[in-house]
């Protein structure tokens, strides 16, 4: 007896694959959605450090897009990530859960960063709530 499971709602598989090629995109070329993005990813290059704050003493360059996952609450993510950042580059934050805008922007100019957007969204089984906050370094 063959059994299949069907998904609550027929938009997971959409859901799913938006969410790969959102993170693609994000390192390739910083969120913009571009087919010639594609062919950056041979310039991309992922580490993984426990930041300082200091790129130097990392043995880091500054980049054009410094990515968090929601291991952070935005504060902190912002004072250890923005030194990362290049200019014109993008710092993105993975929220848990909601912030509000207004202090995500106070966040951001403190450190000569521009809130560019928060993208909020639902997670596809658990429907949990989560936001990518955008800050790019003027």
């Amino acid at each position: 007896m063959t059994t299949t499971t069907e998904p609550r709602n027929p938009l997971y598989l959409l859901l799913l694959l938006a969410s790969l090629l959102f993170v693609l995109t994000a390192l390739a070329v910083g969120c913009a959605l571009a087919p010639a993005g594609f062919a950056l990813l041979d310039a991309v290059r992922g580490v993984a450090v426990r930041a300082t704050g200091e790129p130097a003493r990392d043995g880091l360059p500054v980049c054009e897009a410094v990515v968090s996952r929601a291991l952070a609450d935005p504060d902190r993510w912002c004072e250890l990530g923005a030194p990362y950042v290049a200019p014109g580059g993008l710092l993105l934050a993975m929220l848990g859960k909601g912030v509000e805008r207004s202090h995500l922007d106070e966040l951001g100019r403190a450190r000569g960063l521009e809130l560019l957007g928060v993208d909020q969204f639902e997670l596809p089984f658990s429907r949990a709530a989560r936001a990518v906050v955008r800050w790019q370094r003027s």
